[in-house]
């Protein structure tokens, strides 16, 4: 691994790179000071910018928040997110094998994902064909909270979706627990989840299409060891780890990456030029 000062040092060895949002290009409220600096060098230096995240929403809803923080859509190429690669496999895989009635675990899904798949919304998991997850109510809640409903849906053998596998994230100095946290408490019951996102193939496999050029040399760029450092190993990606993001409060030391079998090829403290 090497300490990397800035993008500039080695934007000659790549033609694409690929960004996480949450924790490297925004807070969940505002862009970090020197991501749309960057971004237009980035841009000057004519290299592929596209964006990747673990949100549970169509890109299009993302790309609107994006524009309302100043992050437009003239400084990156495009956009992926998990809640693309759900839509897809809802549409084209799932509900034709399992059935339309959805117990929807919390009451802030973005409803695009749902829009145009003729879904039923069940009142609870004794009515439902599968559960579904995208926010948690309060995301302070831990996942012990819905013990009980987990295992209701269990005992019936719902499988379960989630569109978001990160664990947490902090917003500002506050940590939230996100869909992946609950759905790791199913496996654990002895449910079945499907997961999508990072580190999973199935969001890699949306974006890489859409980017284009087998041959392009890419670097992904994210905050999160077991999601973005995981996933770009998988897919055979050079990476970057930026590591004051959801690993700000961890000592980059030989002792805390000899817990992952891959490591990042750049440790970065932010996303700058």
């Amino acid at each position: 691994m090497r300490d990397l000062k800035n993008i500039e040092d080695i934007v000659h060895l790549y033609d694409a790179f690929i960004l996480d949002l949450w924790g490297v290009v925004h807070d969940g409220h505002t862009p970090f000071p020197d991501v749309i600096p960057t971004l237009q060098e980035l841009r000057r230096a004519k290299r592929k910018v596209w964006l990747l995240s673990n949100v549970p929403r169509r890109a299009e809803s993302v790309i609107t928040h994006l524009d309302s923080m100043g992050v437009t859509a003239d400084l990156y190429d495009g956009i992926m997110t998990s809640g693309e690669a759900t839509h897809a496999a809802l549409k084209n895989e799932f509900l034709p094998a399992w059935g339309r009635r959805c117990f929807c675990m919390d009451d802030q899904s973005d409803p695009s994902i749902m829009a145009d798949l003729d879904v039923t919304m069940a009142k609870g998991p004794e009515e439902a064909d599968f559960i579904y997850m995208s926010d948690s109510p309060d995301m302070t809640q831990p996942p012990e909270s819905f013990r009980p409903v987990l295992e209701a849906a269990q005992k019936r053998g719902l499988p379960f979706v989630c569109p978001n596998p990160d664990r947490v994230v902090h917003v500002g100095d506050t940590l939230y627990y996100c869909p992946g946290s609950y759905a790791e408490l199913y496996e654990s019951l002895g449910g079945t989840v499907h997961w999508f996102g990072k580190p999973y193939r199935a969001v890699y496999s949306h974006l890489l299409a859409q980017m284009g050029g087998a041959d392009l040399k890419i670097l992904a760029i994210g905050d999160g060891m077991p999601t973005d450092i995981a996933g770009a190993a998988g897919m055979g990606l050079d990476s970057a780890l930026v590591t004051t993001g959801i690993h700000r409060d961890d000592p980059m030391t030989p002792d805390f990456f000899a817990k992952y079998p891959f490591k990042p090829m750049f440790l970065m403290d932010k996303l700058n030029w």
